[in-house]
């Protein structure tokens, strides 16, 4: 094999190698989350498990011995390695019942999972580039240049495995197809691998007598090596340098995620883009560090270059965003497609890559010096250098992340966090110009020190100088008539509370997504309280998902309740609503009934056997990251397994976030776990309805005689002044009928997670309208005729009333003639019962037609 082909498959092996790493991470990443739950520490410890074994390999690799034999034989072993490994994470669902089971507290579960399963074949991952430039340095013809070429197209190969997994072999095959596909790529790379190592042929090299030593050739081979004669300081300094360049990098990387959310949709999609823009960077700054070196003329002036480039742009970086998005404005997700795409790159290349393409030199401008100079005869020390490197540089990413995670955007924000990285890279230009940099030059001993002093202290200046001003940046859109009480910045995300106006608070998540409000007091008590009503007998309740809180209070409403459990991911929700919106939940937080789990609402209820009378599903954005397994087969099955034989699960969806096959193919999975479930509505809106679910119950056996009990009791404790719970012909009106099975179509399990994946793709320019409008009323109209005739038929009265209201809101929306005459019919429409009640707030009815004593001559 010619030498030019030699080194054209050695980086196509580096680009596939690339690609299957990070399509690994991927699936790794998913199959454990869903195993241990989504929540931000599992995460955090498979993402640190993962460059733990990338370390220990790099390390391993460097202690490895030269001479024992074919490197390229070692690069075939190590991706065979990473195949067979692969394997147990792979078959790691079937853990998930002795995990939910097991006596190990969960802390200590979370962290020896991810040791056992992810730290192994990420171990056998860090041997793979060591040896490859192992492999490559032992030809005549290697130059410094090839190590930064290899390692920026393994970088770049991590793009494709990324957009690979993600756009075509997790929605395609799922977890366990893709996962194949991704074991398949590293057998062929090991093939490929073995080929290069059949091709190899031992060459001697002859000495010629003139020279005075064995080393003399490497001695004179050396001379014509750019920048060999200058190495970039000490070795001490390459190994700081190269554990801090994985360490700003990768926190770079989280703090530019959490920046992004902000603005972009909360996907799966959104933040893989960050991680493509992380690895496009730095593999083209590899790419082009030898035209750097060319313009600066030596490595070490490169590498000052670099990092005062890396400090400014840092530094800068908050500015840039914040001037592309008028502060941090989202991008509308009705805008098409490929209009949304061009928003995203012209952030990301303007108020993205440059900062990250500058810290990209760093690494590779080490990794060229650490093979500069490489003897022909085989270069003995490449892969103890080259591995050490790797090595530093992966513990760095791994601490880097995690500190930006649990400190650094926590204590600082977005900007200020972004601009003390910056400074971090300055800090490291001030040290190695000042110290590292001399050692090589021996320059005079005036002039140019006080050159480097004045460099070092100005661009150290300017950063601190900007890094003044980024803390009057914005990190949430807040209108002028509104006041920003509380922001905080968690591994999930960006958390803020607004006051809009008396009575009105929010609470926003990535300043996108409301996740409730004061006004929406009683649409989210009702949520509980009808489940509560329809079971008749409920003591044991769980509510998954607490937002502000105000489903957890509707619970405890109840005079019969004894127990809720109430799970909420975030400790940053948990903290506001407790803060904040206390006069809005009934101060549900001090209710000695009530327990809070900060955990994945999977994990809390995969836990529990036969423990609940009511499980309560609140609305969940189904295209965010992690929360369409909440709608997977596998999690309601888990819920059925929580409930008392006679038990209940409400699980409510919201209709104006979800299209028509996405709402089908969650009843579809339903419907195989609650074959006898049946559908009621939350509200008479048209244009944001929510419907519930509900299982463990036939339609025809709710117990009326209990459900008017109930309301009854509630009356009397006087809790809540809501007409349709307080009266059991306000229930009636939100009953519809009994749940029919779809037909065919997609199931959405953990394997496949169909449902984020589609929602996450339609979300772009809206593809698919919502479900909702005239489609979504022809739907329930369908199943409230199926329901009719199995009501008590004192009862039928108040569900066609229920029907009623929907036509009028209807109406209403769509300016319709009929509406005024609909809106007359009120007054006979709505059941006696809740006309006399003289304790009902009317203006929280739910509907965009308020009944008012214009409408309701019954009400004084």
């Amino acid at each position: 094999m010619s030498r030019p082909v030699n080194l054209a498959v050695a980086l196509l092996l580096a680009l596939s190698s690339g690609a299957a790493g990070l399509a690994h991470q991927i699936i790794w990443t998913r199959r454990l989350v869903d195993v241990l739950g989504a929540n931000a520490d599992t995460f955090s410890k498979v993402i640190g498990a993962f460059f733990a074994g990338l370390a220990l390999g790099a390390w391993l690799a460097s202690r490895s011995k030269s001479s024992a034999g074919n490197f390229w034989q070692r690069v075939a072993l190590a991706e065979l390695a990473v195949a067979l490994l692969a394997l147990p994470v792979l078959f790691s669902a079937s853990l998930s019942d002795w995990v939910y089971q097991t006596a190990i507290p969960p802390s200590l579960l979370k962290l020896l999972l991810p040791l056992l399963l992810v730290t192994p074949p990420a171990t056998a991952m860090g041997f793979v580039m060591p040896w490859m430039i192992r492999a490559l340095s032992a030809k005549e013809n290697f130059t410094p240049k090839q190590t930064v070429w290899l390692y920026g197209i393994n970088t770049l190969g991590g793009v494709l495995g990324i957009g690979g997994a993600l756009m075509f072999a997790l929605p395609t095959w799922g977890l366990f197809g893709a996962s194949l596909a991704a074991i398949g790529l590293n057998g062929l790379v090991a093939l490929g691998a073995l080929a290069l190592n059949v091709a190899a042929t031992p060459r001697r090299i002859k000495v010629k007598a003139t020279l005075s030593s064995p080393t003399a050739g490497y001695e004179k081979a050396q001379l014509h090596v750019p920048g060999a004669a200058h190495p970039p300081g000490s070795h001490a300094a390459s190994l700081l340098l190269a554990f801090a360049s994985g360490f700003l990098v990768l926190a770079a990387e989280v703090v530019l995620q959490k920046q992004v959310a902000q603005v972009a949709i909360n996907s799966l999609f959104s933040s893989a883009i960050v991680l493509t823009l992380v690895l496009i960077s730095l593999g083209l700054a590899a790419l082009l560090t030898p035209m750097l070196i060319a313009r600066t003329g030596d490595s070490k002036r490169a590498l000052r270059f670099a990092l005062a480039a890396a400090a400014l742009l840092c530094a800068s970086q908050p500015f840039l965003f914040t001037e592309l998005r008028d502060g941090v404005n989202i991008l509308a997700y009705e805008l098409p497609t490929a209009a949304y795409a061009w928003e995203l790159i012209k952030l990301g290349s303007i108020a993205v890559l440059p900062s990250l393409l500058a810290s990209g030199f760093v690494f590779p401008l080490l990794l060229r010096n650490a093979t500069a100079g490489t003897p022909p005869s085989g270069g003995s020390n490449v892969a103890r250098r080259v591995g050490v490197l790797l090595a530093w540089n992966g513990l760095g990413g791994w601490l880097g992340a995690e500190l930006a995670q649990s400190l650094i955007t926590p204590q600082l924000g977005l900007w200020r966090g972004i601009a003390l990285l910056g400074l971090g890279y300055a800090v490291l230009f001030a040290i190695y110009n000042l110290r590292f940099a001399n050692d090589a030059l021996k320059p005079g001993p005036l002039v140019n020190r006080k050159s480097e002093i004045v460099n070092a202290v100005a661009v150290t200046s300017v950063v601190l100088a900007l890094g003044c001003f980024v803390g009057n940046l914005p990190q949430a859109t807040v209108l002028r008539t509104e006041r920003l009480a509380k922001l905080s910045v968690g591994r999930e995300g960006v958390v803020a509370t607004l006051e809009c106006g008396p009575d009105d608070w929010r609470m926003l998540f990535n300043n996108s997504y409301t996740l409730g409000g004061s006004r929406a007091q009683f649409n989210q008590e009702r949520q509980a309280l009808l489940p509560l009503l329809l079971h008749g007998n409920a003591k044991s309740v769980a509510t998954l998902g607490v937002a502000t809180g105000g489903t957890v209070a509707g619970a405890a409403l109840h005079p019969q309740v004894e127990r809720v459990d109430a799970v909420e991911l975030s400790p940053l929700v948990l903290q506001q609503a407790n803060e904040f919106f206390t006069p809005y939940n009934r101060n549900v937080f001090a209710d000695a009934r009530v327990k809070f789990f900060q955990e994945d609402a999977r994990w809390v209820i995969a836990r529990e056997h036969a423990a609940y009378d009511v499980v309560v599903g609140d609305l969940f954005l189904p295209w965010r990251t992690g929360e369409g397994r909440l709608f997977t087969r596998e999690h309601f099955e888990n819920v059925r397994r929580s409930l008392k034989p006679d038990g209940m699960y409400c699980q409510w969806l919201p209709l104006f976030q979800l299209t028509r096959p996405q709402f089908d193919a969650i009843v579809r999975t339903f419907h195989e776990v609650f074959p006898d479930a049946f559908v009621l509505r939350g509200d008479f809106y048209c244009e944001l309805p929510i419907l519930g679910l509900v299982g463990g119950r036939r339609f025809e056996t709710i117990d009326w005689q209990k459900v008017e009990a109930g309301c009854a009791q509630l009356r009397a404790a006087g809790v809540t002044t809501d007409p349709l719970v307080r009266q059991v012909e306000g229930v009636a009106m939100l009953m519809l009928g009994p749940l029919s099975d779809p037909g065919e179509g997609p199931i959405n399990t953990l394997a496949n997670s169909w449902l984020e994946w589609d929602c996450g793709k339609n979300i772009l320019g809206l593809q698919t309208p919502w479900f909702i409008g005239i489609p979504s009323a022809e739907y329930v109209r369908e199943v409230f005729n199926s329901g009719h005739t199995l009501l008590p038929a004192e009862l039928r009265a108040a569900h066609e009333a229920g029907q009623f209201f929907l036509t009028l809101e209807i109406a209403a929306k769509m300016n319709l003639p009929a509406a005024a005459e609909l809106e007359a019919q009120i007054p006979q429409r709505l059941p006696a019962s809740l006309q006399l009640d003289r304790f009902t707030a009317w203006e929280q009815w739910p509907s965009r037609v308020k009944i008012t004593n214009r409408t309701n001559q019954a009400i004084e």
